[in-house]
């Protein structure tokens, strides 16, 4: 698992000095061109299988701390035990001088340089960070499902990635929660459905056109129905204390005049 996950960050960094310097959409297209390159590799490459990708992968029985992965429950307390890791990991680099630049370069690129930040190493910086959080994920996908897919590399992986910050906004929590229930919904879809990716394609399509954090979209036209006055019929006395005070005023307005 060091291993790779110690490849994992080599070839993010490499990906990171080469897409670094640029930013926006050019920044995007890049690296999904790196995994098409990724894929095609893979699937080239006889050692790793080819086509077929690595089956037969086993869960490991390791004397250190009792650890013993064979059991599905004890690989799920495993996982969930990396993943407070790893977001603990998250909200101490975000919280730090390091994680205050990088949003700064999110949110303005131009004010940072004029400040005296560079991008570029900061971007690379952060793609070693992901490709480090990757690289536990895809061991942790690898016991999980005992096979690893060429098909992982595919620029479709990264797109649903993208998806769950789309869906659930730049916040910590709110990707998390977006890729469990993105996850579960392909799961459900596709144990019912046959033309299960139509259903999911049209779900996307229509999350594009909310446009960003949908889910904090939906929460916010809730609480504006909720507050929104109630638009009654104005009752008989309220319509007279209305319109004794357009007279008072009406008053005051001729007497200011005359």
């Amino acid at each position: 698992m060091g291993i790779a996950v110690a490849a994992s960050v080599i070839v993010g960094v490499v990906v990171g000095l080469v897409a670094g310097r640029l930013s926006g959409i050019h920044f995007l297209l890049i690296t999904l061109a790196f995994a098409e390159m990724l894929r095609a590799l893979t699937t080239r490459w006889g050692t790793l299988g080819g086509d077929d990708g690595i089956s037969g992968i086993t869960r490991p029985k390791t004397g250190l701390f009792g650890l013993d992965l064979r059991p599905a429950e004890n690989l799920m307390w495993f996982t969930g035990g990396w993943f407070l890791l790893l977001a603990v990991l998250v909200v101490v680099i975000l919280r730090s001088p390091f994680g205050a630049a990088l949003i700064g370069i999110r949110d303005s690129e131009s004010r940072m340089a004029a400040l005296g930040y560079g991008s570029a190493p900061y971007r690379v910086a952060a793609v070693g960070i992901s490709a480090f959080i990757a690289g536990v994920a895809g061991c942790l996908n690898a016991l999980a499902t005992r096979f690893v897919s060429p098909a992982e590399f595919a620029p479709l992986v990264s797109a649903k990635a993208l998806l769950f910050a789309v869906v659930g906004g730049i916040g910590l929590v709110g990707a998390a929660l977006a890729a469990v229930v993105i996850t579960f919904a392909e799961d459900y879809l596709s144990s019912r459905f046959d033309r299960w990716l139509l259903l999911l394609g049209v779900l996307y399509v229509v999350i594009a056109m909310i446009g960003q954090n949908p889910l904090a979209r939906v929460r916010a036209a809730v609480h504006a129905t909720v507050r929104r006055p109630s638009r009654r019929r104005p009752s008989v006395a309220d319509e007279a204390a209305t319109a004794a005070a357009r007279t008072d005023d009406e008053n005051a307005a001729l007497e200011l005049s005359s």
